[in-house]
């Protein structure tokens, strides 16, 4: 097993007086339709990585560790175009009236949404707005949520601000697990009218989320984002797995520079 991830969780033992062992689970297994999985609630593990640590529901079931990446994972709200090319919702809408549909088992949560101000409003925050389930099931959950936005039973998304480049179609052209088809018609049947929305998280990724069984554990082991900040060990780790904005955006160009150099030599 791989992954920038994998590689932060098993460092832990550097700082923290525990042994780690990384397997793997489906997504669901750690959280679901807002409430805990059914994995991580039976001890099937002590934690899940690389959450988002959001507002609201996630922090009645789950305690968060310190964040090991930048806050840089905002939320959006996406509407469908009309065939003008205005969009259903406007951008100055605060969601009143407007049927939602989420992302169901991901961040941001549902009830992230009414944390969040709408910057082209003065911003006032959303509200009035009914929240919809998807009214697809293909298996991938943002798949879902576009599909029932486009076949107009929901008139918005509320879903990372991100996810529409992520899912694009590779250059490559190898397959994907999601319809990346379908997200390449951003900009012509959908679009985003609301980005830059971190009012919904605490921070971004982070390295686990654990059951209040493992509070302890958690408290003992919340700072590895201060372990890691010791460029010999963050800064190679966040450019052998393509994350060098975490390092620039924080002064270490110059160290990770080194420190990868110094890595380089002693494989």
């Amino acid at each position: 097993m791989r992954g920038f991830g994998r590689d932060v969780a098993v460092g832990l033992k550097e700082v923290c007086d525990i042994d780690v062992e990384v397997v793997q689970t489906d997504w669901s297994q750690c959280w679901s339709n807002n409430k805990i999985g059914p994995g991580m609630l039976d001890g099937h593990f002590h934690g899940c990585m690389t959450y988002t640590h959001a507002k609201g529901v996630r922090n009645r079931y789950l305690e968060f560790s310190k964040p090991i990446l930048q806050l840089n994972k905002h939320a959006g709200v996406i509407t469908r175009l009309n065939p003008d090319g205005t969009p259903v919702v406007k951008p100055s809408s605060n969601l009143k009236g407007v049927k939602v549909v989420d992302v169901v088992g991901w961040a941001p949560t549902q009830d992230g949404l009414a944390f969040v101000e709408n910057r082209c409003d003065g911003r006032n925050r959303f509200s009035g707005y009914e929240l919809i389930a998807p009214t697809f099931n293909t298996g991938n959950a943002n798949d879902d949520a576009l599909r029932t936005l486009l076949d107009g039973s929901a008139d918005a998304v509320w879903i990372y601000a991100d996810q529409a480049f992520n899912y694009k179609c590779p250059a490559d052209g190898s397959k994907t697990a999601w319809n990346c088809t379908m997200w390449e018609r951003l900009g012509t049947d959908f679009a985003y009218v609301s980005l830059e929305q971190s009012e919904s998280e605490h921070s971004p990724y982070e390295n686990s989320k654990l059951t209040k069984t493992s509070f302890a554990r958690a408290r003992r082991c919340a700072p590895p984002r201060a372990h890691w900040e010791d460029p010999h060990r963050y800064a190679p780790l966040c450019l052998r797995r393509n994350h060098a904005e975490h390092v620039t955006q924080v002064g270490w160009k110059r160290k990770a520079q080194r420190a990868r150099r110094r890595e380089r030599k002693l494989r």
